[in-house]
């Protein structure tokens, strides 16, 4: 068991004996007194604040008589309900800060005489504050504000799911089989002819020439790559890998051809 609440229990039996509290309602108190105690050392902010991490320990505000302390809620955070153990003492009242649209809510807390201990709870859209309000007759705080671990963790998740999307967007746009975006391919050539190999598209990537067939023209007779120039239709160093033609060169225009004589195919491909 945790030092601390083994500390809190072997203290609280005689107290809770006389107003009734069972063993788990002494675990309970135990329990909570070890988070108020909690050590979490403030750090300085700007303009004098004193930071707080949020929900780590029971924050403490002191105040003084004729002093007014400043608790500064997040920005854009918006106040519910301030609620006081002790509301006849203290003045609880609301301020903002900054322009319409992107305002800070501010509490401004002060108390009425020195020599008082209640507690403050801040609902707001967000979260809820818990603080510990104390008056001393000079000692005080002039502002109090809070740093959130969960933002940090909200803002390494949002980044690491931007850098996931940023690869999916990658991988969507990469053609399998290619290796490159299809920002850097071309995509400008006509198709012209039927069959039932006839291209599903053509495309470069500026040193090979793409020509992606039907998956089903695999099973039957391929065709035969031809590229016209002014000598006339020539073979090319190509190279049949699944369903698409890799051609080792760039062309204006090639022909496919399968069969001979009247049941010949014929389908051209140029690039524009």
């Amino acid at each position: 068991m945790n030092r601390s609440i083994a500390m809190g229990l072997l203290l609280l039996p005689l107290v809770g004996a006389a107003h009734g509290l069972k063993a788990k309602d002494r675990a309970a108190v135990a329990l909570s007194t070890e988070w108020i105690q909690k050590a979490n050392k403030p750090a300085a902010g700007e303009n004098g604040e004193v930071v707080y991490t949020f929900g780590q320990s029971l924050p403490t505000l002191v105040c003084a008589p004729l002093r007014a302390c400043d608790v500064r809620l997040q920005p854009g955070e918006k106040v519910k309900r301030p609620l006081a153990g002790d509301t006849s003492r203290w003045i609880i009242a609301p301020a903002t800060s900054g322009r319409d649209g992107d305002e800070t809510t501010h509490v401004v807390i002060k108390p009425k005489e020195a020599g008082l201990d209640t507690n403050l709870i801040i609902t707001t859209d967000r979260r809820t504050y818990h603080i510990r309000l104390v008056s001393t007759k000079t000692q005080w705080m002039p502002a109090v504000s809070f740093t959130y671990p969960e933002d940090s963790e909200r803002q390494w998740a949002d980044f690491i799911a931007r850098q996931e999307a940023q690869e999916r967007l990658r991988r969507n746009r990469t053609l399998p089989g290619v290796g490159l975006s299809v920002d850097a391919l071309n995509f400008a050539y006509d198709i012209e002819g039927e069959s039932h190999w006839r291209p599903l598209r053509v495309f470069d990537d500026g040193v090979h020439t793409y020509i992606d067939l039907p998956r089903e023209a695999t099973h039957r007779d391929a065709p035969v790559l031809l590229v016209k120039d002014d000598g006339g239709d020539r073979l090319v160093n190509y190279r049949l890998k699944g369903a698409r033609f890799i051609v080792d060169a760039l062309f204006d225009e090639a022909v496919l051809i399968s069969g001979v004589g009247r049941h010949q195919e014929r389908v051209t491909v140029e690039r524009r």
